[in-house]
C-alpha cells in the first residue's frame, strides 16, 4: 500500500454533523481531498475493459513472496479452529485491514504503534468475540478471492450463519494497479458473491476509505515527487458502483448484505485529517477508533436487518 502526502481543500464540513448523518446524505455531502485545479485526476484503466476476460480484479490469484504466503497458511489455520462460542465476526481485506492484528507489511512488522491496534478492536468490538482479522498488505480484490477459495473459509466457518463479515477492499486495484472503478466495482462485488453463495455469513460490504493524491503511474510518489494524481472522482465512482452492486446483490439475498461508507467521518472542517489518517491513506489509532466506531454501527444495523441476534 502506499503513503501520498496532499493539499487541504477549501470546501467545509463539520465532522460532528456527518457523524450523525444517514447513510445517503453522507454521500451528498462527502468532501474531496484537494482542489481540481491543485491536481489532476489520475489516468485509469477505460470502462470498456471492464469485459470478464480483460478485468483481472475478478480472477482470484495468489500473490508471491514467503510473506505473503506464510500469513495466508495463518489464516488458513485459524479458519480451522473457528467456533462460533468465540468469535462471530471476520474483518476482510488489505492493509487497512492487516493492522488491527498489531501487524503491517504482510506480518513483516510486529512493533511500534501498530501493536496497540489490537486493544482498539478488542475495546470497539468487544460484543463480538475475539474477531477473526484476515487482512494482507497490499492486497487486492482478486487476491482477497484466491485467499478464500483456498482455505481462509472453513466448513465451520460456511456452516455459521451467526457470522457477520465486514469486507473493506478495492483502494489498491486503483492507487497500485490503477484500475478504472468499473473494474475495480466488479472485483468488489465478486468477492462479495462469493461470500454470499458459499458461506450462510452476514456481510457489510464497506465503501473504500478516501485517501490522497499517488503517482500517476500507481507507485509510492516518494518525499521528493512532484508529480501526483487524485483519486477523489474514482473513488466517488466506485462507491456509487459498489452502493449499486450491494443493492442488487441485497435483490436476490436478501438482508444477508448491506453496503456502509465511513470514510465520511475521516473529515475535519472539510479537510482529510492528518490525525486519523496521517499517511493519507492508513488510519493510526484515533483513526481507527472513528472507524470501527462507523463499523459497529453498520454491523448492529445488518444484525438488526437479519433478525439475528448474538448467542454468547
Amino acid at each position: 500500500d502506499l503513503q501520498h502526502e496532499e493539499k487541504k481543500p477549501k470546501r467545509s464540513m463539520n465532522e460532528k454533523t456527518l457523524a450523525v448523518m444517514p447513510q445517503h446524505s453522507q454521500r451528498r455531502h462527502h468532501r474531496r481531498l484537494g482542489s481540481a485545479s491543485a491536481t489532476r485526476p489520475c489516468r485509469l484503466g477505460s470502462a470498456s475493459d471492464v469485459a470478464d476476460g480483460a478485468n483481472s480484479s475478478i480472477v482470484p490469484v495468489p500473490r508471491e513472496g514467503e510473506a505473503w504466503e506464510a500469513l495466508h497458511l495463518e489464516f488458513v489455520k485459524s479458519a480451522k479452529q473457528y467456533r462460533a462460542n468465540s468469535s462471530r465476526l471476520l474483518l476482510l481485506g488489505d492493509s487497512i485491514t492487516e493492522r488491527l492484528r498489531g501487524s503491517k507489511h504482510m506480518g513483516k512488522v510486529r512493533s511500534g504503534a501498530v501493536t496497540q491496534l489490537p486493544s482498539v478492536l478488542r475495546r470497539k468490538l468487544s460484543h463480538w468475540g475475539t474477531p477473526l482479522v484476515f487482512g494482507m498488505g497490499g492486497d487486492e480484490t482478486q487476491h482477497v478471492l484466491w485467499r478464500m477459495m483456498h482455505g481462509e473459509v472453513s466448513a465451520q466457518m460456511a456452516a455459521d450463519n451467526g457470522l457477520f463479515v465486514s469486507l473493506l477492499i478495492g483502494t489498491n486495484n486503483l492507487g497500485n494497479q490503477l484500475q478504472s472503478p468499473s473494474e475495480t466495482a466488479r472485483g468488489v462485488e465478486a468477492v462479495s458473491e462469493w461470500i454470499l453463495t458459499n458461506m450462510r455469513a452476514q456481510l457489510l460490504v464497506q465503501a473504500v476509505l478516501p485517501r490522497g493524491p499517488i503517482h500517476p503511474e500507481g507507485y509510492s510518489m516518494g518525499s521528493t515527487s512532484r508529480a501526483r494524481c487524485s483519486l477523489d472522482s474514482a473513488i466517488d465512482e466506485l462507491n456509487e458502483r459498489i452502493r449499486e452492486s450491494v443493492d442488487a446483490l441485497a435483490a436476490r439475498h436478501g438482508p444477508r448484505v448491506m453496503h456502509w461508507r465511513c470514510g465520511d467521518h475521516f473529515f475535519v472542517a472539510g479537510a482529510l485529517s492528518q490525525t486519523f489518517l496521517p499517511d493519507r491513506l492508513h488510519p493510526e489509532q484515533q483513526g481507527y477508533e472513528v472507524l470501527l466506531d462507523c463499523v459497529a454501527s453498520g454491523l448492529a444495523q445488518l444484525r438488526a436487518a437479519s433478525h439475528l441476534r448474538l448467542v454468547p
